[in-house]
């Protein structure tokens, strides 16, 4: 990652994650800023990774120096770090692990404004000791976890699970939640390094992805009578599914500026979309409530194809905005959208001048298709 000159501030990507071998400088402003951003910090590093202790360190002692309060969660998940961000009502996260991550309450994506902040450029302050900021140390909130877990599990699931995890720790939580089945043949879990993501494996279905997931998920609690919080970029079927059942889809942003607190604040309550276990524990409750049939389940879920794509550079920004497609455009708080018989496009600002493209269309063709009309190759 090329890190942008020091007076000129630092680009944050669009994901709020830092590779783990972030220069040492950038680790001390980005903890000088953090004291700016929230009145508590959250600091959590990856259990059993010297080398995310060390940066979770850092960014504790660098927090303190500059006034901040800290609270620093050593050998925890990412879960378990968004769980108690609630408990302590912290509005940022910094998890330390695969990746050092960047989050708001509950694991939400940061505002924009917490990003403008955190990217300023910081001068790192010189404190007498008496003056530093209050700096605690609490263990990690397994027992918690695993009891929160458990309670969005069914009592008895339908099928064993068996979960694979780029952090064993995360894989060990979820077994630990999920009470002993049925019988049948394990559904395989399969949860991402952040334990942001899953993605399920059963022998009838083949491979179910994250996305399907969160709208099988959406379909189940829209159906129950439930309003649904989602990211904007997730597909838009679920606006259909939601109007089927006389439901909402609120939506919230990776760069919010506001409005959109209403959907932040269901989607830290339901979860689903910011931690995978609870996913996985909605769908074993799903499952076991009559949705036994994953084959059945994932066929009635609308199919859509999307193309996510972030532009650096101006000249990009500049012909995407200008392309013939989104000339007939609208402005929704989403961003600027176009309708086609092909699907949809939205650009969406993210941060540091650059923008998100994000397409969704009824094939992957169509998807691609749509994606050169909006920017078209260099002659």
């Amino acid at each position: 990652m090329q890190w942008m000159a020091e007076e000129s501030g630092w680009l944050l990507p669009d994901d709020s994650t830092l590779p783990a071998d972030v220069p040492h400088e950038i680790l001390g402003q980005i903890g000088a800023a953090a004291s700016q951003t929230a009145s508590c910090v959250l600091v959590g590093s990856r259990a059993g990774d010297a080398r995310a202790s060390g940066s979770a360190m850092q960014l504790c002692a660098a927090i303190s120096a500059a006034g901040g309060e800290t609270v620093f969660v050593p050998e925890c998940t990412a879960g378990e770090l968004g769980l108690l961000s609630r408990e302590l009502h912290s509005d940022l996260l910094l998890y330390c692990g695969a990746h050092i991550r960047m989050t708001a309450r509950g694991l939400l994506p940061m505002t924009a404004a917490a990003k403008r902040i955190l990217c300023a450029p910081q001068q790192i302050p010189v404190q007498r000791p008496q003056d530093y900021g209050r700096l605690r140390t609490m263990p990690a909130p397994a027992s918690a976890y695993t009891a929160y877990l458990r309670g969005k599990m069914p009592p008895q699931p339908v099928q064993p699970i068996a979960v694979t995890a780029g952090d064993a720790r995360q894989g060990s939580l979820l077994e630990h939640a999920v009470s002993p089945a049925a019988g049948g043949r394990a559904l395989h879990i399969q949860l991402s390094a952040d334990g942001a993501r899953a993605s399920l494996y059963a022998p009838q279905t083949g491979w179910i992805f994250w996305e399907q997931l969160l709208l099988m998920d959406t379909q189940q609690r829209l159906m129950r009578g439930e309003d649904v919080a989602l990211p904007f970029w997730l597909p838009h079927s679920a606006e259909r599914m939601a109007a089927q059942a006389g439901c909402r889809i609120l939506r919230y942003h990776a760069d919010s500026e506001g409005g959109d607190s209403e959907a932040r604040a269901l989607a830290v309550s339901q979860g689903f979309t910011l931690d995978a276990a609870v996913l996985t524990a909605d769908i074993l409750r799903f499952q076991a409530d009559g949705m036994a049939d994953l084959r059945k389940w994932a066929a009635e879920i609308p199919p859509a194809y999307t193309v996510r794509r972030l532009l650096h550079t101006e000249q990009a920004v500049d012909a995407a905005s200008r392309s013939a497609l989104m000339t007939c455009a609208a402005q929704t708080p989403d961003g600027l959208c176009c309708r086609d018989p092909r699907g949809d496009v939205l650009l969406h600002p993210a941060g540091g001048g650059r923008l998100s493209v994000l397409i969704e269309a009824v094939s992957m063709e169509a998807a691609a298709e749509l994606y050169r009309d909006v920017l078209p190759p260099p002659l």
